[in-house]
This record gives structure tokens, C-alpha cells and sequence, in this order.
């Protein structure tokens, strides 16, 4: 099994009593996938995404930017599930298997906000990851845990998902 540190708002996440915190099993997972989406594809590692390389129209964004911005996440996690298969030593609790679920959404003028989830070969899912992508400002991010809890709610709300 490989662990990695907790990573928060980019930097390395400190506890209250000041000390990093290792991550393993769905957890690596999950901050695997932000990490590979919020990177800019390197051709020459075969890692990253090309979300902030988008140039989408405003006047065909409804028509063809949620499809794309859902196959560009789907190549980036498959580069992702690629590199983890040749790792010696990733385990089945941290492999990626196949997208859960992938729900992307329109905000806007350029904004897309995603929703994405995998099974991991040992059948277990990786907790939800909300992120988004300014397609206008080039830039992605992951929203720190509150947003995160509000758009949960909101979008499980009534009829969940």
C-alpha cells in the first residue's frame, strides 16, 4: 500500500497540533483524481488534464461543453488508472477501476462544476470529489470543504442524485 500526505487548499495539511497527516486507501484516491485534474496535461509524463487548455465558444457552451469537459476528465482519469496499474506498489484499495459517476454542469460564461466519483478494484467507491473549471479565468480548483458540504446538499437535496 502507498500512503501520501494530506493535501488541503494546495499545501500540505497540518493537524491542530501542527503535524502533516498520511493518506492511503480510497482517501489517496480521491486527492490522486483532484491533483491529476487541476495539472496541466504533461504529454512527456502522460499525467494532468487538459481542462484549462479549453477555449470554448460562449455561443456553442451549452451544445458541446459539458460533453467535452466530461471526455476530457474521463482521459485524464484514465491516464491516472494507467500510471497506478504500472505502479508496484499500488494496492486494489487505491487503484482505480472505472467512473462511478460524473456529473458535469454548466455555470456559465465558461464555469463548468463537476461532481466525480470511481470504483476502486476492490470494489470500493472513493468519496465524492466536487470540483471546478473556470474555462473563462483558465484556471481549476477543488472547493474547500464547506462549499464543498453546501453543494453536496444542494445537489442530493429532495431528489438526490
Amino acid at each position: 500500500m502507498s500512503t501520501t500526505l494530506r493535501v488541503f487548499d494546495g499545501d500540505i495539511f497540518l493537524n491542530s497540533a501542527g503535524r502533516s497527516e498520511s493518506i492511503s486507501g480510497a482517501d489517496k484516491a480521491t486527492q490522486d483524481i483532484a491533483e491529476v485534474l487541476m495539472t496541466p496535461l504533461d504529454s512527456a509524463r502522460d499525467y494532468g488534464s487538459e481542462l484549462a487548455d479549453l477555449n470554448i465558444p460562449a455561443a456553442v457552451e451549452v451544445f458541446v461543453g459539458k460533453s467535452l469537459v466530461s471526455r476530457k476528465i474521463d482521459e485524464a482519469i484514465q491516464r491516472l488508472k494507467h500510471l497506478q496499474e504500472k505502479d508496484p506498489y499500488a494496492t486494489d484499495d487505491e487503484t482505480i477501476d472505472s467512473i462511478n459517476k460524473l456529473i458535469v454542469d454548466s455555470m456559465g460564461s465558461g464555469d463548468f462544476v463537476f461532481w466525480v466519483s470511481v470504483w476502486l478494484k476492490n470494489r470500493q467507491s472513493t468519496s465524492d470529489s466536487i470540483l471546478s473549471v473556470s474555462l473563462r479565468h483558465q484556471e481549476s480548483y477543488r472547493f474547500s470543504e464547506t462549499i464543498e458540504q453546501t453543494i453536496r446538499a444542494m445537489v442530493s437535496g429532495p431528489s438526490g442524485l
